[in-house]
């Protein structure tokens, strides 16, 4: 590797670390931010979901728009776009000016996370350096995923919510010297469909299925106009998606290539992986709405469940290589499900600091391993020629199954809270059993994840996924989120 080849790789990964701290270090600034915007939970939550939403919505789109205009020039507005929205959010003085520019990072992300990765594919050609400057830069996105919730703590504590997001500025701002110092111009590719349109109306519809979902709950017994209008709107936009998808000689989601064999199973599982994604923000609001702790004393807490994560995604690999695929799977599931319901058990207003130290090592090691082994069963029924584009819905997956998973969990917790007040439950006893019930709800997803990898997978479970394709011994290149993270 030469020194510029070094350089450029420090550059690149330096942009997917900064990419993931951004969907990471609002968790525990979230309190604050609701108390200083005056939000209610249904809006807070979205100022998680926004991101992750459009982030996985326009990753498959982002690839496409860098065959269209070249790797470097892609990277170039996805950063200024990220950096701008991040100094707009810092600046917002309201809910909804501060949801929108998160949206924009999401878009922002969604770009410069596949140049980038499309610019180090093509820097480093031979398979030894290409493998190690790969496993730097996913390193780089798993230690943001990390870190993020440390440094939101610190910076949270120490100042106030603001500068978390002017944390990324300076940042984006020597990062963009160094993409125009080294990174070299890159070649663009005469591709007229860039599946745009596909992806404005898969993540309307998706963005307008979820606000509906997190509206529901505050209306009832009665449903209100919002709820109804995001709903229908989200159908209408389903069916316009399908109808260019249809229409498209080159769909955005070929769906014949991505669902052979158990493909379909696999992408399935790494839906019900991002349940972590909620329960991550229930936790992070319990721990500072009922249990008073600290921002930083909130993000520390969380390192276990990060650190386990990765230690599962290393484990994963190494028991298919001595257990069959189902059993192998069933495991992950068993450790996620025992540490959810762990976590619910243990959940009360006398709740130590320790008590969330076992069960948060459970779900970060069966999150870990169902992630990298739900990737190889989407990944081993397709040809070498899929192997691109399946890498790219599975993080789209990551991404959107997040978006959804903490929708739900909001409006379970708001509905369970909301009825919880009215039967006499006061303060944070009401919410503490909107999150128990959440995470119950999760619990149950996991328990139908169990029938589904029993019954599902046939005989296909019982052996190794070797015949049908390659078993990654790693979770695959990373189009713009992590295995390695919650």
């Amino acid at each position: 590797m030469t020194p510029r080849q070094r350089l450029l790789l420090g550059v690149l990964s330096g942009v997917q670390f900064v990419l993931i701290v951004g969907s990471t270090i609002v968790m525990v600034s979230l309190p604050q931010i609701r108390e200083d915007l005056g939000m209610t939970p249904a809006g807070l939550q979205w100022v998680v979901t926004v991101y992750v939403l459009t982030f996985g919505g326009f990753l498959l789109a982002g690839g496409r728009v860098v065959d269209l205009l070249g790797g470097r020039t892609v990277l170039l507005i996805g950063m200024v776009v990220f950096g701008a929205a991040s100094v707009g959010c810092a600046a917002a003085a309201s809910g909804e000016v501060l949801i929108l520019f998160r949206a924009l990072q999401g878009v922002g992300a969604a770009m410069a996370s596949p140049a980038a990765l499309s610019l180090l594919a093509g820097q480093f050609s031979e398979p030894r350096p290409r493998r190690m400057a790969l496993g730097i830069w996913a390193g780089a996105g798993a230690i943001g995923g990390t870190l993020g919730n440390v440094i939101g703590g610190l910076i949270t504590t120490v100042f106030n919510w603001h500068w978390i997001f002017l944390f990324s500025a300076p940042a984006i701002v020597l990062l963009l010297v160094g993409v125009l110092w080294v990174v070299p111009r890159s070649p663009r590719t005469a591709r007229v469909h860039s599946g745009v349109l596909s992806a404005v109306a898969v993540t309307t519809a998706m963005g307008l299925f979820l606000l509906a979902l997190s509206q529901a709950p505050q209306s009832l017994p009665r449903i209100s106009v919002v709820t109804i209008t995001g709903f229908v709107g989200a159908l209408l936009m389903a069916g316009v998606f399908l109808l260019v998808e249809r229409r498209s000689p080159a769909p955005l989601l070929p769906w014949s290539t991505l669902m052979q064999g158990h493909a379909g199973i696999g992408y399935l599982f790494i839906v019900l992986a991002s349940t972590g994604m909620g329960v991550y923000y229930l936790c992070s609001i319990f721990m500072q709405d009922v249990l008073s702790y600290s921002a930083l004393t909130a993000g520390l807490l969380f390192l276990p469940w990060t650190a386990t994560i990765a230690l599962g995604a290393q484990l994963g690999p190494r028991l298919l290589d001595r257990l069959p695929l189902r059993p192998t799977l069933l495991l992950a599931l068993v450790g996620l499900s025992l540490g959810l319901g762990l976590l619910a058990w243990a959940m009360t207003p006398e709740m130590t600091k320790a008590s969330f130290v076992a069960p948060f090592v459970l779900i970060g090691l069966g999150q870990g391993m169902m992630g990298v082994i739900a990737t190889s069963l989407a990944l081993s029924s397709s040809n070498s020629g899929g192997h691109g584009l399946a890498a790219s819905v599975v993080n789209t997956s990551q991404q959107v199954g997040g978006a959804f998973f903490i929708s739900v969990s909001g409006a379970v917790t708001i509905l369970v809270a909301s009825m919880a007040r009215r039967s006499g439950t006061l303060g944070g006893a009401a919410e503490l059993a909107g999150v128990r019930a959440s995470l119950v709800l999760c619990l149950v997803v996991c328990a139908l994840g169990l029938l589904v990898a029993w019954f599902g997978l046939g005989g296909h479970g019982l052996t190794r996924p070797a015949g049908g394709g390659p078993r990654p011994a790693t979770p695959p290149p990373d189009m713009g989120g992590t295995t390695l993270r919650p």
